[in-house]
């Protein structure tokens, strides 16, 4: 029984090792969550002070945008979704009764659906393309915050030299 089941498994193309796609997306996942450390320190951080420079405030912009936020959450769900995607589906316990003639007759069985020579790999290896362009929409939060927190610092440092250069001028 335990051969039929080992040569079933073979026979299904399934192995046993992690795919250098879903290796790749761990690894990008443990490295953008050293760098965007939101999962440990949940909530709003305090604000840079006046005098703070134009990296502490996108730090402060990249932890605090809700929006990037969830595309980081939505991102790593991805990544999680591909160990299932590859694996075998769970078996079902069905019981069936057939009732014909007075006769009846009650059956049970375990069923698993087996996918055919190297289609779980295959799903894992679509789940691991979906992931990566979910980083992407994670990625154009990012750029889209820093673009706008950008545009804001540099007109306010421009509006604060034009003061101070109409100041100097009167």
């Amino acid at each position: 029984m335990a051969r039929q089941a080992a040569a079933a498994v073979a026979a299904a193309g399934i192995a046993c090792a992690t795919p250098a796609s879903e290796r790749a997306a761990r690894s990008d996942v443990a490295t953008v969550t050293e760098m965007y450390p939101v999962a440990e320190t949940p909530g709003v951080r305090a604000a840079p002070g006046q005098e703070a420079t134009l990296a502490e405030y996108l730090r402060f912009a990249m932890l605090n945008n809700p929006r990037i936020e969830a595309a980081y959450f939505a991102w790593v769900a991805e990544v999680e979704a591909i160990t299932p995607a590859r694996s075998l589906p769970d078996p079902r316990l069905t019981l069936e009764s057939d009732i014909a003639d007075t006769v009846m007759s009650l059956m049970s069985g375990l069923m698993i659906d087996l996918p055919g020579p190297g289609k779980a790999r295959l799903a894992g290896e679509v789940q691991a393309a979906k992931s990566r362009a979910v980083y992407f929409a994670f990625e154009q939060e990012v750029l889209r915050t820093a673009l706008a927190l950008k545009t804001a610092y540099y007109r306010a440092h421009f509006l604060e030299e034009s003061i101070r250069v109409q100041r100097a001028t009167l």
